[in-house]
């Protein structure tokens, strides 16, 4: 049957239809190539920097070529891209096709604040060189994750299984029938209403970005754009308030499926994160390191957030909380 929604048809362009041909890598494997992608980034935009002022001098001075200034802002986007990537591969069966798209396009954007500079007359041929850096994080990136951390062969016959139940993954046919028959979900709504709350802070982060001075004094309130800043706190806090419910509710609940229970450990781990940013933007020196730490909170829990809508597995049950027993239990089997 055709696909009729836009949505629909967005998505099947796009190539995401949930059904990978392959398993992640595995937890060592990730950490390993997060932190090769991360360490070849900083290094060949070094080399760039270097070369950049080797045959300009006057770029010695450039504030964008400062380490603190570059170094921070590649560490936190090849972690994020590393996150996306192994998001892709869940949700995907042509993932590096997708992938590389979604690098172009993300790349492109970077590029948006780099053609702003022009209209505030900084220095033409930093700016030049500030677009080939984040064209290298771009290359370096995508080629590590790729051929560093592709995706493993599924077990025999689990490929099958797993189209036929439209799940996301499983390592083999009966781990997926007993996934889904066991376990419970704590109901897409709720990771909705937090996914929405992480886009929202996002928003709202931006907007605190480039309405609050940056330069300011330390102190937590500024004297401009004060109300978008105490906006940005009170998000902060309704996102830490239910993110601790929820992974209450998650421990509590017997046999919660694994993504669900996933995603409420490191939503609130990403959440947490913001708010350390959030601390260290109140001394003046700390507060690149602070707006960086927030952007990289909030992208941790939008793909945690994100994980369980995606994880699309049948025969699930959705409970109320159990009175007195402090969260969902298992059915009782006829």
């Amino acid at each position: 049957m055709a696909n009729n929604s836009p949505i629909e048809r967005t998505l099947a362009w796009w190539r995401i239809d949930r059904k990978p041909t392959g398993e992640p890598p595995s937890a060592v494997r990730a950490l390993v190539v997060t932190v090769f992608a991360v360490g070849g980034s900083l290094g060949a935009n070094a080399l760039l920097v270097a070369l950049a002022i080797s045959l300009n001098s006057a770029l010695r001075n450039y504030s964008h070529f400062h380490f603190n200034d570059y170094g921070t802002l590649t560490a936190v986007g090849v972690v994020v891209a590393c996150a996306a990537w192994f998001v892709v591969l869940r949700i995907s069966s042509s993932p590096r096709w997708l992938f590389f798209r979604l690098a172009v396009l993300v790349t492109l954007a970077l590029w948006i604040p780099d053609l702003y500079l022009f209209t505030k007359h900084e220095s033409r041929d930093g700016i030049i060189w500030l677009m080939l850096l984040h064209l290298a994080v771009a290359f370096v990136t995508y080629n590590v994750l790729v051929r560093g951390a592709p995706a493993r062969p599924l077990a025999s016959g689990a490929t099958v299984a797993l189209r036929a139940k439209g799940a996301v993954f499983a390592p083999s046919d009966s781990a997926a029938e007993k996934s889904g028959d066991n376990e419970v979900s704590l109901g897409r709504p709720i990771f909705v209403a937090l996914l929405w709350g992480v886009i929202l802070e996002f928003i709202v982060g931006v907007l605190d970005v480039i309405y609050v001075p940056f330069n300011r004094p330390s102190g937590w309130v500024a004297h401009h754009g004060e109300a978008v800043y105490l906006v940005h706190a009170l998000l902060g806090v309704g996102l830490a308030l239910g993110a601790l419910y929820v992974l209450a509710q998650a421990l509590t609940t017997t046999a919660l499926a694994r993504a669900e229970r996933g995603a409420a450990i490191g939503g609130l781990i990403g959440i947490a994160l913001g708010g350390v940013g959030g601390v260290l933007c109140y001394e003046k020196f700390l507060r690149l390191y602070g707006v960086a730490l927030m952007f990289l909170g909030v992208a941790v829990a939008f793909f945690c957030y994100f994980m369980p809508l995606i994880d699309d597995k049948k025969g699930r049950s959705t409970f109320p909380a159990a009175p007195g027993r402090g969260g969902h239990q298992r059915p009782h089997e006829p």
